[in-house]
């Protein structure tokens, strides 16, 4: 097959959706491209298409006008719930406006296939084109190497990684964290991407910059020796993925997140990390772990054996299967 993969960012979203299954598929001899830019002879020549959440006025022009022509099969890809976003997020800039709602739902519809992420977020799609095949994110066999020995840091550095769109996630450990580092000030907390200091003890905090480059960016979260993935129930993150706690596994990370099915799905307590609802319960497990050095070595040996079961390059066939079957 001679597949295209029609990127709408070049950050970890693009990277984990559309670069890393097109580069396994073309080492399982398939010709693939994943560009921001369609080039015309692969717009006439390809196989199959698959478009990143398009939805703007050019771009959504010419995925019409490549149904009309019937050439290639047309899948379009999305992994987020556009279409619930949370008060407050700033993607509402441009997926709250009615004309890129109605251009989503417009590609959605004519497209031959959409692929999502999460079964949650397959409900969601399928109310607007019934033909959504679920390709769960997977993470690099690469993401390994960036491992870092045990023991880290003592006292143990804690983590979290996000964007500017998870304020509202963030505030859900926001006392209990500020709880736990002010019990032990010894205790480090860095932001990686974007930082929300508000009502946490500043001395203790630390910040590192969001990068594009996906090796420099392993190799700042791999110095966490806590991480924390928090995420406030709502309808839009009820279709997020596990893909934080994937890297965190492969990582040999010990980690506590939020008790939604998705991170629950693939937490093994004890093993990879733990899952908490209540305030109560993230300072327990963040005192256990941040305490018990032999806990979190534990950890960062078994941890990587299970995230093993979610590389690309095991389950590339998934993605395969999908785009054989147009």
């Amino acid at each position: 097959m001679k597949i295209f993969g029609w990127l709408a960012d070049n950050q970890g979203c693009g990277h984990y959706r559309l670069i890393l299954p097109l580069r396994e598929l073309a080492v399982r001899g398939h010709e693939t491209l994943a560009h921001q830019t369609m080039p015309r002879d692969w717009a006439e020549t390809a196989d199959v298409i698959v478009a990143q959440r398009t939805c703007l006025g050019p771009p959504s022009w010419l995925w019409n006008k490549l149904a009309n022509e019937g050439r290639a099969k047309l899948v379009y890809e999305i992994d987020d719930n556009l279409f619930d976003l949370d008060p407050g997020n700033p993607a509402l800039e441009l997926f709250g406006d009615p004309t890129v709602v109605v251009n989503m739902r417009h590609n959605i519809e004519i497209s031959h296939l959409v692929t999502v992420s999460t079964p949650a977020l397959a409900e969601v799609i399928a109310q607007i084109n019934p033909n959504v095949v679920v390709l769960p994110n997977c993470i690099d066999r690469g993401l390994f190497n960036f491992t870092q020995p045990a023991p880290r840091n003592e006292p143990p550095l804690l983590g979290w990684q996000g964007s500017p769109t998870h304020g509202a996630d963030f505030a859900e450990i926001t006392k209990p964290l500020a709880q736990v580092l002010r019990a032990d000030p010894g205790l480090r907390f860095r932001f990686v991407g974007y930082p929300y200091p508000d009502g946490l003890p500043l001395m203790q905090l630390q910040y590192q910059p969001w990068t594009l480059d996906m090796e420099e960016h392993y190799r700042r979260i791999a110095q966490f020796d806590i991480a924390v993935a928090p995420l406030r129930p709502s309808p839009f993150n009820r279709s997020k993925s596990n893909l934080r706690l994937l890297e965190s596994m492969a990582l040999g990370i010990p980690y506590v997140a939020s008790d939604l099915p998705e991170y629950a799905g693939v937490t093994v307590p004890g093993e990879t990390g733990f899952v908490a609802r209540r305030e109560h319960e993230w300072v327990k497990h963040l005192r256990e772990l941040a305490n018990n050095r032999d806990l979190r070595q534990s950890i960062s040996r078994l941890g990587p054996a299970h995230a093993e079961k979610w590389v690309i390059q095991q389950r590339v066939t998934a993605w395969e299967d999908a785009y054989l079957t147009l």
